[in-house]
Protein backbone atom coordinates (compact mmCIF):
# COMPACT_ATOMS: atom_id res chain seq x y z
CA UNK A 1 0.00 0.00 0.00
CA UNK A 2 3.05 2.52 0.95
CA UNK A 3 4.30 1.49 -2.69
CA UNK A 4 1.27 2.35 -4.25
CA UNK A 5 1.09 5.61 -2.49
CA UNK A 6 4.19 6.58 -3.49
CA UNK A 7 3.40 5.43 -7.07
CA UNK A 8 0.37 7.97 -6.72
CA UNK A 9 1.73 10.81 -5.18
CA UNK A 10 4.81 11.18 -7.42
CA UNK A 11 2.66 10.62 -10.65
CA UNK A 12 0.33 13.18 -9.40
CA UNK A 13 3.22 16.25 -8.86
CA UNK A 14 4.79 14.94 -12.13
CA UNK A 15 1.34 15.74 -13.64
CA UNK A 16 0.99 19.28 -12.24
CA UNK A 17 4.79 19.97 -13.08
CA UNK A 18 3.51 18.71 -16.50
CA UNK A 19 6.32 16.15 -17.05
CA UNK A 20 4.42 13.84 -17.74
CA UNK A 21 0.29 13.61 -19.15
CA UNK A 22 -2.46 12.10 -17.27
CA UNK A 23 -2.76 9.31 -19.21
CA UNK A 24 0.98 8.19 -18.37
CA UNK A 25 0.11 8.49 -14.56
CA UNK A 26 -3.16 5.87 -14.74
CA UNK A 27 -0.47 3.46 -16.63
CA UNK A 28 1.59 3.42 -14.06
CA UNK A 29 -1.27 2.84 -11.38
CA UNK A 30 -2.07 -0.12 -13.38
CA UNK A 31 1.19 -1.41 -13.55
CA UNK A 32 2.33 -0.86 -9.98
CA UNK A 33 -0.82 -2.94 -9.07
CA UNK A 34 -0.44 -6.11 -11.29
CA UNK A 35 3.06 -6.13 -10.15
CA UNK A 36 2.13 -5.87 -6.43
CA UNK A 37 -0.75 -8.42 -6.72
CA UNK A 38 1.80 -11.72 -5.74
CA UNK A 39 2.92 -9.57 -2.66
CA UNK A 40 -0.79 -8.79 -1.99
CA UNK A 41 -2.03 -12.33 -2.04
CA UNK A 42 1.42 -13.40 0.31
CA UNK A 43 0.75 -10.90 2.78
CA UNK A 44 -3.40 -11.89 2.79
CA UNK A 45 -1.82 -15.61 3.48
CA UNK A 46 0.46 -14.67 6.07
CA UNK A 47 -1.81 -16.03 9.06
CA UNK A 48 -2.28 -19.14 7.92
CA UNK A 49 1.66 -19.48 6.94
CA UNK A 50 2.69 -19.09 10.04
CA UNK A 51 0.00 -21.25 11.38
CA UNK A 52 0.73 -24.09 9.14
CA UNK A 53 4.35 -23.67 10.32
CA UNK A 54 3.09 -24.29 13.80
CA UNK A 55 1.14 -27.25 12.77
CA UNK A 56 4.19 -28.63 11.18
CA UNK A 57 6.28 -28.43 14.61
CA UNK A 58 3.97 -30.01 16.52
CA UNK A 59 3.43 -32.72 14.73
CA UNK A 60 7.02 -33.12 14.22
CA UNK A 61 6.95 -33.40 18.25
CA UNK A 62 4.30 -35.87 18.25
CA UNK A 63 6.00 -37.97 15.98
CA UNK A 64 9.15 -37.63 17.71
CA UNK A 65 7.26 -38.91 21.14
CA UNK A 66 5.80 -41.88 19.36
CA UNK A 67 6.43 -45.25 20.74
CA UNK A 68 5.10 -47.91 18.39
CA UNK A 69 3.40 -50.62 20.08
CA UNK A 70 5.85 -53.91 20.07
CA UNK A 71 4.60 -56.79 18.51
CA UNK A 72 2.07 -58.41 19.81
CA UNK A 73 1.24 -62.61 20.32
CA UNK A 74 -2.30 -63.13 18.62
CA UNK A 75 -4.49 -63.80 21.43
CA UNK A 76 -7.70 -65.75 21.17
CA UNK A 77 -11.18 -64.05 21.10
CA UNK A 78 -11.83 -62.61 24.69
CA UNK A 79 -14.82 -63.83 27.03
CA UNK A 80 -15.19 -59.87 27.95
CA UNK A 81 -13.76 -60.13 31.63
CA UNK A 82 -12.92 -56.44 32.82
CA UNK A 83 -10.24 -55.54 35.60
CA UNK A 84 -9.90 -52.33 36.56
CA UNK A 85 -7.14 -52.33 39.81
CA UNK A 86 -6.31 -49.03 41.50
CA UNK A 87 -6.36 -46.61 37.84
CA UNK A 88 -5.07 -43.22 38.12
CA UNK A 89 -4.84 -40.60 35.38
CA UNK A 90 -3.38 -37.67 34.82
CA UNK A 91 -2.69 -35.30 32.16
CA UNK A 92 0.93 -33.72 32.17
CA UNK A 93 -0.63 -29.60 31.76
CA UNK A 94 -3.08 -30.36 35.16
CA UNK A 95 -2.69 -30.29 38.58
CA UNK A 96 -5.07 -33.15 40.05
CA UNK A 97 -5.19 -36.28 38.13
CA UNK A 98 -8.49 -37.12 36.29
CA UNK A 99 -8.73 -40.37 37.56
CA UNK A 100 -7.90 -41.39 41.69
CA UNK A 101 -7.60 -44.74 42.42
CA UNK A 102 -10.74 -46.55 40.19
CA UNK A 103 -10.78 -50.22 40.71
CA UNK A 104 -14.03 -52.74 39.62
CA UNK A 105 -14.84 -55.53 37.25
CA UNK A 106 -17.11 -56.81 35.33
CA UNK A 107 -18.17 -60.62 34.71
CA UNK A 108 -18.06 -62.00 31.43
CA UNK A 109 -21.25 -60.77 29.34
CA UNK A 110 -22.17 -58.16 32.24
CA UNK A 111 -23.19 -54.42 31.65
CA UNK A 112 -22.32 -51.39 33.42
CA UNK A 113 -23.77 -47.97 33.56
CA UNK A 114 -21.45 -45.51 34.43
CA UNK A 115 -22.86 -42.03 35.67
CA UNK A 116 -22.00 -39.07 37.19
CA UNK A 117 -21.95 -34.70 36.75
CA UNK A 118 -19.85 -33.42 33.72
CA UNK A 119 -16.23 -33.85 34.29
CA UNK A 120 -15.97 -36.08 36.38
CA UNK A 121 -13.93 -38.73 34.22
CA UNK A 122 -16.63 -41.06 33.00
CA UNK A 123 -15.17 -40.32 29.53
CA UNK A 124 -11.64 -40.20 30.29
CA UNK A 125 -12.81 -43.94 31.92
CA UNK A 126 -13.68 -45.30 28.86
CA UNK A 127 -10.36 -44.11 27.01
CA UNK A 128 -8.73 -46.50 29.77
CA UNK A 129 -11.00 -49.29 28.97
CA UNK A 130 -10.40 -49.79 24.93
CA UNK A 131 -6.89 -48.58 25.65
CA UNK A 132 -6.61 -45.29 23.75
CA UNK A 133 -5.21 -43.86 27.06
CA UNK A 134 -2.63 -45.48 29.57
CA UNK A 135 -3.31 -45.35 32.90
CA UNK A 136 -1.01 -43.32 34.49
CA UNK A 137 -0.81 -45.62 37.43
CA UNK A 138 -3.07 -48.95 38.04
CA UNK A 139 -4.08 -51.78 35.40
CA UNK A 140 -6.61 -52.21 32.86
CA UNK A 141 -7.20 -55.87 31.58
CA UNK A 142 -9.14 -57.62 29.41
CA UNK A 143 -9.48 -61.39 29.81
CA UNK A 144 -6.16 -60.74 31.99
CA UNK A 145 -4.64 -58.97 30.07
CA UNK A 146 -3.47 -55.33 29.73
CA UNK A 147 -5.50 -53.48 27.04
CA UNK A 148 -2.73 -51.70 25.31
CA UNK A 149 -1.11 -54.71 25.44
CA UNK A 150 -2.55 -56.37 22.87
CA UNK A 151 -2.07 -56.33 19.30
CA UNK A 152 -3.86 -52.71 18.11
CA UNK A 153 -5.26 -54.44 14.93
CA UNK A 154 -6.86 -57.78 16.99
CA UNK A 155 -7.87 -55.60 19.70
CA UNK A 156 -10.60 -53.26 17.09
CA UNK A 157 -11.90 -56.83 15.64
CA UNK A 158 -13.05 -57.50 19.05
CA UNK A 159 -13.81 -54.22 20.95
CA UNK A 160 -16.30 -51.96 19.70
CA UNK A 161 -16.58 -47.83 20.72
CA UNK A 162 -18.85 -45.16 20.21
CA UNK A 163 -17.58 -41.95 21.32
CA UNK A 164 -19.15 -38.90 22.49
CA UNK A 165 -19.07 -37.13 18.75
CA UNK A 166 -19.78 -39.63 16.16
CA UNK A 167 -17.39 -38.71 13.54
CA UNK A 168 -17.69 -40.12 9.81
CA UNK A 169 -14.76 -39.58 7.42
CA UNK A 170 -15.61 -39.11 3.40
CA UNK A 171 -16.18 -41.84 1.21
CA UNK A 172 -19.56 -44.25 1.47
CA UNK A 173 -21.65 -45.62 4.10
CA UNK A 174 -20.71 -49.01 3.80
CA UNK A 175 -16.50 -47.80 4.05
CA UNK A 176 -17.55 -45.82 6.96
CA UNK A 177 -19.35 -48.94 8.88
CA UNK A 178 -16.68 -51.49 7.92
CA UNK A 179 -14.13 -49.00 9.15
CA UNK A 180 -12.60 -48.51 6.11
CA UNK A 181 -10.90 -51.82 6.11
CA UNK A 182 -11.31 -54.23 2.84
CA UNK A 183 -11.43 -57.81 4.48
CA UNK A 184 -14.72 -56.95 6.09
CA UNK A 185 -17.68 -58.81 3.98
CA UNK A 186 -21.01 -57.56 2.98
CA UNK A 187 -23.01 -59.43 5.16
CA UNK A 188 -20.95 -58.43 8.35
CA UNK A 189 -21.73 -54.27 7.13
CA UNK A 190 -25.57 -55.49 6.91
CA UNK A 191 -25.36 -56.98 9.96
CA UNK A 192 -24.45 -54.64 12.04
CA UNK A 193 -26.29 -51.69 10.08
CA UNK A 194 -29.19 -54.40 11.09
CA UNK A 195 -28.11 -54.55 15.03
CA UNK A 196 -28.31 -50.64 15.42
CA UNK A 197 -31.76 -49.90 13.60
CA UNK A 198 -30.52 -48.25 10.76
CA UNK A 199 -30.21 -50.73 7.82
CA UNK A 200 -33.85 -49.35 6.56
CA UNK A 201 -32.88 -46.11 6.35
CA UNK A 202 -29.38 -46.69 4.17
CA UNK A 203 -31.15 -48.46 1.69
CA UNK A 204 -33.74 -45.68 0.88
CA UNK A 205 -30.31 -43.61 -0.36
CA UNK A 206 -30.25 -43.08 -3.71
CA UNK A 207 -26.84 -45.40 -3.84
CA UNK A 208 -27.85 -47.29 -0.58
CA UNK A 209 -24.79 -48.16 1.23
CA UNK A 210 -22.45 -47.06 -1.85
CA UNK A 211 -23.63 -43.52 -0.94
CA UNK A 212 -20.84 -41.54 -0.75
CA UNK A 213 -20.63 -38.96 2.49
CA UNK A 214 -18.80 -35.70 2.72
CA UNK A 215 -17.19 -34.46 5.09
CA UNK A 216 -18.77 -35.47 9.21
CA UNK A 217 -21.77 -37.28 6.75
CA UNK A 218 -23.49 -33.73 7.53
CA UNK A 219 -24.54 -33.88 3.76
CA UNK A 220 -26.75 -37.17 4.23
CA UNK A 221 -27.51 -37.81 8.01
CA UNK A 222 -28.76 -35.59 10.77
CA UNK A 223 -26.84 -35.65 13.85
CA UNK A 224 -29.29 -38.22 15.27
CA UNK A 225 -28.45 -40.93 12.55
CA UNK A 226 -24.87 -40.29 12.73
CA UNK A 227 -24.75 -41.41 15.79
CA UNK A 228 -26.92 -44.32 14.53
CA UNK A 229 -24.22 -45.43 12.26
CA UNK A 230 -21.58 -44.79 14.70
CA UNK A 231 -23.21 -47.40 16.35
CA UNK A 232 -23.18 -49.97 13.44
CA UNK A 233 -19.74 -49.50 13.47
CA UNK A 234 -18.82 -50.07 17.30
CA UNK A 235 -21.10 -53.44 16.42
CA UNK A 236 -19.24 -54.32 13.41
CA UNK A 237 -17.72 -58.22 13.61
CA UNK A 238 -19.76 -59.44 16.84
CA UNK A 239 -17.57 -57.72 19.27
CA UNK A 240 -16.46 -59.50 22.66
CA UNK A 241 -17.51 -55.57 24.57
CA UNK A 242 -18.77 -52.88 23.66
CA UNK A 243 -17.97 -49.68 25.12
CA UNK A 244 -20.62 -46.66 24.82
CA UNK A 245 -20.24 -43.01 25.57
CA UNK A 246 -23.60 -40.94 25.52
CA UNK A 247 -25.21 -43.21 22.79
CA UNK A 248 -28.60 -41.87 23.41
CA UNK A 249 -27.36 -37.91 23.36
CA UNK A 250 -28.76 -36.93 20.33
CA UNK A 251 -31.42 -39.90 19.71
CA UNK A 252 -35.23 -39.03 19.67
CA UNK A 253 -37.97 -41.46 20.89
CA UNK A 254 -37.38 -43.72 17.73
CA UNK A 255 -33.30 -43.91 17.86
CA UNK A 256 -33.25 -43.98 21.90
CA UNK A 257 -36.25 -47.22 21.55
CA UNK A 258 -33.57 -49.08 18.98
CA UNK A 259 -30.74 -48.62 21.21
CA UNK A 260 -32.73 -50.27 23.64
CA UNK A 261 -33.30 -53.44 21.75
CA UNK A 262 -29.43 -53.04 20.81
CA UNK A 263 -28.80 -53.34 24.21
CA UNK A 264 -31.02 -56.38 25.01
CA UNK A 265 -29.74 -58.25 21.77
CA UNK A 266 -26.16 -57.68 22.99
CA UNK A 267 -26.85 -58.76 26.60
CA UNK A 268 -28.63 -61.98 25.37
CA UNK A 269 -25.33 -62.38 23.02
CA UNK A 270 -23.52 -62.45 26.18
CA UNK A 271 -21.32 -59.42 25.35
CA UNK A 272 -19.99 -57.32 27.79
CA UNK A 273 -21.36 -53.79 27.54
CA UNK A 274 -19.78 -50.49 29.27
CA UNK A 275 -22.24 -47.32 29.07
CA UNK A 276 -22.48 -43.76 29.74
CA UNK A 277 -25.28 -41.96 30.14
CA UNK A 278 -27.22 -39.53 31.98
CA UNK A 279 -30.78 -41.01 31.31
CA UNK A 280 -31.57 -43.48 33.62
CA UNK A 281 -34.02 -45.08 30.58
CA UNK A 282 -31.14 -46.55 29.00
CA UNK A 283 -29.62 -48.74 32.06
CA UNK A 284 -33.03 -51.18 31.20
CA UNK A 285 -30.36 -54.00 30.46
CA UNK A 286 -27.48 -53.32 32.88
CA UNK A 287 -26.45 -55.07 35.85
CA UNK A 288 -24.47 -52.94 37.98
CA UNK A 289 -24.09 -48.98 38.08
CA UNK A 290 -20.49 -47.39 38.72
CA UNK A 291 -21.76 -43.56 40.05
CA UNK A 292 -18.20 -41.66 39.23
CA UNK A 293 -17.47 -37.68 40.81
CA UNK A 294 -14.90 -35.99 41.18
CA UNK A 295 -12.77 -38.98 39.19
CA UNK A 296 -13.75 -40.95 42.66
CA UNK A 297 -15.66 -43.67 42.58
CA UNK A 298 -18.80 -42.90 44.81
CA UNK A 299 -21.35 -45.93 44.83
CA UNK A 300 -20.71 -49.57 42.87
CA UNK A 301 -22.62 -52.15 42.82
CA UNK A 302 -26.26 -53.61 41.52
CA UNK A 303 -28.49 -51.53 39.38
CA UNK A 304 -30.83 -51.31 41.48
CA UNK A 305 -29.23 -50.51 44.41
CA UNK A 306 -27.21 -47.62 43.40
CA UNK A 307 -30.54 -46.06 41.49
CA UNK A 308 -32.05 -46.25 44.57
CA UNK A 309 -29.72 -44.43 46.87
CA UNK A 310 -29.42 -41.82 43.97
CA UNK A 311 -33.03 -41.45 44.00
CA UNK A 312 -33.44 -40.73 47.25
CA UNK A 313 -33.30 -37.23 48.38
CA UNK A 314 -31.01 -38.14 51.36
CA UNK A 315 -28.80 -40.33 49.02
CA UNK A 316 -25.77 -39.62 47.26
CA UNK A 317 -25.51 -36.30 45.90
CA UNK A 318 -25.46 -36.67 42.21
CA UNK A 319 -26.83 -34.56 38.52
CA UNK A 320 -30.44 -33.28 37.79
CA UNK A 321 -30.64 -36.08 35.23
CA UNK A 322 -29.52 -39.30 37.65
CA UNK A 323 -32.01 -37.72 40.36
CA UNK A 324 -34.71 -37.53 38.02
CA UNK A 325 -37.47 -40.54 38.34
CA UNK A 326 -36.25 -43.61 36.49
CA UNK A 327 -38.95 -45.04 33.57
CA UNK A 328 -41.52 -47.51 34.66
CA UNK A 329 -39.06 -50.35 33.03
CA UNK A 330 -36.10 -49.43 35.09
CA UNK A 331 -38.08 -48.98 38.22
CA UNK A 332 -39.73 -52.14 38.32
CA UNK A 333 -36.13 -53.59 37.29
Amino acid sequence: MLIQIMVLALGAFLVLKQVIGPGVLFANMILSSKALAPFERVAGSWQSLVEAGQIYKRLGKLMDGYEPNPVATAMPRPNGLIEVQNVTFQLPTMKEPVLKNITFSLKAGEALGIIGPSGAGKSTLTRMLIGIWKPTEGHVRLDGMEVHAWDRAAFGRHVGYLPQDTELFTGTVRDNIARFRTDVSDEAVTRAAQDAGIHDLIVRLEKGYESELGASGTTVFSVGQRQRLGLARALLGDPSLVVLDEPNANLDTEGEAALLDVLGALKARGVTVVIVSHRASVFRHVDKILFVRGGEVQSFGDRDVILGQLMQPAGVPGTAETRAAPPPAVAQG
